[in-house]
């Protein structure tokens, strides 16, 4: 069959082409309508620098300066643990409720990102407003400050605290995802595909001649046509 045939086929059930298309545009801006009133999501991104201070006897240390690194690097790959826990959790939000800035647990654990490399450990937290956003990371900045020895009995006695933060919380407008923007294109394409092939399917299974063509492809000559 020839390729113009096919474009004629499509053409002639065009309205069974963009039905799925239709169907999905539809569903998609159901399902993603409480995502779109928030019109952006906000980060802040704060850096910690973790050192345990060396132990001190009768005035002199004595001390290897390597243990107290390999000490701090612990202590940070424990903190950056304690973030997701319910304890924390609970800190930060009730922080976040004073400052009257109300976030809930989920919202905090879900947008929570936390990664830590020889001494430091970067904290991001991600708010649906600039305010959430900077509340949550001065919230995390006051708790890990005031409290780190309450999460471990090992920091408990330290007479400073071994967490300072590197950064001020700022909150910045977070990109749309790469998956954000393709994502409607994509189940667009979907639906056309889906489409074509309903068009084609009832092509194929309907009984009924539709022009010259249809009678040439069976064989049997044409005499005249009849415009319609």
């Amino acid at each position: 069959m020839p390729i113009i045939d096919y474009l004629r086929i499509l053409l002639r059930r065009w309205w069974l082409v963009l039905l799925p298309v239709f169907v999905i545009v539809i569903l998609t801006i159901v399902a993603s309508f409480p995502q779109i009133l928030p019109r952006g999501r906000y980060q802040t991104v704060v850096r910690f620098g973790v050192g345990l201070p060396p132990e001190q006897n009768n005035n002199s240390y004595s001390y290897d300066r390597q243990y107290v690194w390999t000490a701090s690097e612990y202590a940070n790959q424990a903190l950056a643990a304690a973030l997701v826990t319910g304890k924390f959790t609970e800190a930060v939000t009730k922080r976040t409720a004073a400052m009257g800035v109300p976030v809930t647990p989920q919202q905090y654990q879900g947008g929570l990102t936390r990664d830590y490399q020889g001494s430091i450990l970067t904290v991001s937290v991600i708010g649906n407003t600039p305010e959430e956003a900077t509340a949550m990371g001065q919230a995390i900045i006051d708790e890990l400050t005031d409290n780190s020895g309450t999460y471990f009995q090992q920091l408990s006695k330290s007479s400073v605290s071994p967490v300072r933060a590197l950064d001020t919380p700022n909150a910045t407008l977070l990109p749309p995802t790469p998956r954000t923007s393709l994502d409607l294109p994509v189940r667009v394409l979907l639906g056309l595909l889906v489409g074509s092939a309903l068009a084609f399917l009832s092509h194929f299974i309907d009984p009924l001649l539709r022009d010259r063509r249809d009678v040439q492809r069976m064989n049997i000559p044409v005499i005249g046509e009849i415009p319609a």
